[in-house]
């Protein structure tokens, strides 16, 4: 049976696996965004919780080899090894962990579509997210995604048969695949300033911490 997303009931043929982009280097923001503190944990634990609760098959975080810190972080939150992509080529940027998730058996193994997310918007809670995925699964040939004010935003819910497409796609960003499969997209408008949030230097850090205690 589907996962059930909150306060639903399942949603018939729609089954998702999440990967979460955690292999930057956090160049801004000075220090590993995935273990900055939020909400009383680490925002990789945040941000795993909020997936699972929410019925991912899966979460999958993309990470670096040698993120020694992340890795003893990931061991005491019980990640198993095999849940863990490991981006070799990271300092080539973004694409190259989405490639990395799409060469993964495990991000499309027993899901209908993956649904990919950034680590810097822990301030995305389930109350945002459920919209999106509800309209995923009523468009489930697209690649769906949330839109404020007209411009497309992060997560965004792939297709599992496109989302392993990336793995062969040149790239040199998601824009060029995207705009390929323009044809397939389709955007849910959301009335929702904090999707355009995210965090790159310590004072967003510092702005989204106080938002969240709203």
């Amino acid at each position: 049976m589907p996962p059930a997303l909150p306060g639903n009931e399942p949603v018939r043929g729609f089954a998702f696996s999440t990967v979460i982009l955690a292999a930057g280097f956090s160049r801004r923001m000075g220090q590993s965004k995935p273990l900055l503190q939020w909400e009383g944990t680490t925002v990789i634990a945040h941000v795993l919780q909020l997936w699972n609760d929410l019925g991912a098959r899966r979460v999958m975080p993309v990470v670096r080899p040698d993120d020694s810190a992340l890795a003893s972080e990931l061991d005491r939150l019980g990640v198993p090894r095999e849940l863990r992509i490991v981006n070799h080529n990271a300092e080539h940027g973004m694409f190259s962990s989405i490639q990395a998730a799409a060469r993964s058996s495990m991000s499309t193994a027993s899901a209908t579509h993956v649904v990919l997310t950034l680590i810097d918007q822990p301030h995305l809670n389930a109350e945002m997210i459920k919209p999106l995925l509800e309209f995923a699964s009523l468009h489930s040939e697209s690649i769906c995604q949330p839109s404020y004010q007209g411009r497309g935003r992060h997560p965004l819910v792939f297709p599992a048969q496109l989302f392993a497409m990336l793995k062969h796609h040149a790239g040199p960003t998601l824009k060029e695949f995207m705009a390929e499969h323009a044809g397939r997209r389709s955007a849910v408008e959301l009335n929702d300033p904090r999707l355009n949030e995210d965090i790159d230097t310590p004072e967003d850090y510092e702005r989204l911490r106080q938002l969240c205690k709203k």
